[in-house]
């Protein structure tokens, strides 16, 4: 099997693998500032499957809850594209947020 690329000449930054019944395909991840707010997609995990967070972790569930679970104008942030079982899709995430899904195994679900 040879190396994949995708549309625009560019080799996938992960490799394809699973994430619960769900197939899913990186094929480019960047980390823009915003110049406009967005929804933040770790944050819908977030709020469906509160668990035991550290204290740090509930800093930065709380920030984002006062920010109304949102990626703020300015803010980095982490941009996805994605291929999920055949269909294209745009991940959005505030890093932290994100960070306390993949520690917590929340996209598993």
């Amino acid at each position: 099997m040879g190396r994949r690329i995708n549309a625009d000449g560019v080799q996938p930054c992960m490799p394809e693998f699973r994430r619960g019944e769900m197939n899913i395909n990186v094929l480019r991840e960047e980390y823009p500032v915003a110049r406009k707010d967005h929804n933040c997609s770790a944050c819908e995990w977030i709020r469906e499957d509160m668990r035991d967070f550290t204290f740090a972790e509930l800093r930065e569930i709380v920030i984002a809850k006062r920010n109304g679970w949102k990626i703020k104008k300015g803010q980095k942030y982490i941009k996805q594209i994605n291929i999920c079982d055949g269909d294209f899709g745009v991940y959005k995430a505030i890093p932290e947020i994100h960070d306390i899904c993949i520690e917590h195994d929340m996209f598993e679900n």
